[in-house]
């Protein structure tokens, strides 16, 4: 009835159109409600961008901080830059004795340690993050060793899945070999008779290996550090699945608004602010660094 109300009210004077639209719904004689239709309807707006940061624009088109329940991405962006900074430096620890290793050792023993490193390359990585849910569980194999062991018990066993320790040795056993590998092919071009010379003219190994080896390999270094950072800030389904809610990043949220909210404006927002902020802190790294060109051992 109301419809053919409207339909009516369409054919009859202007006069008459907001009394039609009154009887549909109330908020229809609210101007805070046009004026959102309006917001909505421009072509092109910062509104999304500033959801992404966790801002509102107000009637006014004032920006205003949003209320504390609502302050989600500004949060999410800097767990996510932290938590790669932390796994690309974790990396970047484990990988350079593990690339020295390999460079230094004989044909043989560097080629089995070079398959244990490539053999990641070969498992999905949904598998591998299953694997780390199984052994950091409250019934996984890492807890029980560790009752078993008499360092905690039953009652006091750590917490090691979904939360941020998880996410964190997680992603950080998927990314290593994306270190190891740059770094040992700069290693390998290194002739060891530099670090001989240095020695016979009365240089102590420590002195030899900070002004002559370690200045050498800061090119494999800085390139695999910044592969190592660029693919933990868009990691999604490690931390979808080890992390929990609490170990969630910013990644987490693109997928949401592209497959559940169905928000895709607030997702390329706050994807084109990621991927301004790696490109900016990319630059930075190429600036401080220099460009480091990295050759292929043979």
């Amino acid at each position: 009835m109301v419809q053919k109300a409207f339909r009516r009210s369409m054919l009859a004077p202007p006069s008459s159109w907001r009394a039609a639209f009154a009887q549909l719904s109330p908020e229809w004689e609210d101007p805070a409600f046009w004026a959102a239709l309006k917001r909505v309807g421009q072509p092109l707006s910062l509104r999304q961008y500033a959801y992404a940061v966790d801002l509102r624009l107000d009637q006014n088109d004032q920006l205003k901080l949003a209320p504390d329940e609502q302050r989600l991405y500004v949060g999410l962006f800097w767990r996510t830059f932290w938590v790669s900074a932390g796994v690309t430096l974790f990396c970047a620890l484990l990988a350079y004795p593990l690339a020295y290793l390999l460079a230094s050792s004989s044909a043989k023993v560097a080629g089995l340690l070079l398959m244990l490193v490539l053999m990641p390359f070969w498992t999905s990585v949904l598998v591998r993050t299953s694997g780390w849910i199984v052994l950091l569980q409250d019934q996984g194999v890492v807890n029980d060793l560790l009752i078993w062991a008499g360092a905690v018990s039953e009652a006091t066993k750590p917490s090691l899945n979904n939360n941020l320790f998880a996410t964190f040795v997680a992603m950080s056993q998927i990314l290593l070999p994306f270190i190891v590998l740059p770094i040992f092919s700069v290693m390998k071009t290194i002739p060891p008779t530099y670090l001989r010379a240095a020695r016979s003219l009365g240089a102590p190994p420590l002195y030899c290996f900070l002004r002559v080896y370690l200045p050498m390999t800061l090119p494999g270094v800085a390139a695999g550090m910044s592969l190592v950072f660029i693919q933990a800030v868009g990691f999604y389904i490690t931390p979808a699945l080890v992390g929990g809610q609490r170990g969630q990043l910013i990644s987490a949220m693109i997928s949401y608004h592209m497959q559940s909210s169905l928000n895709w404006g607030l997702a390329a927002a706050v994807s084109v602010l990621l991927l301004s902020a790696v490109l900016t802190l990319y630059w930075i790294s190429r600036r401080l660094l220099g460009p480091g060109p990295i050759k292929v051992a043979r």
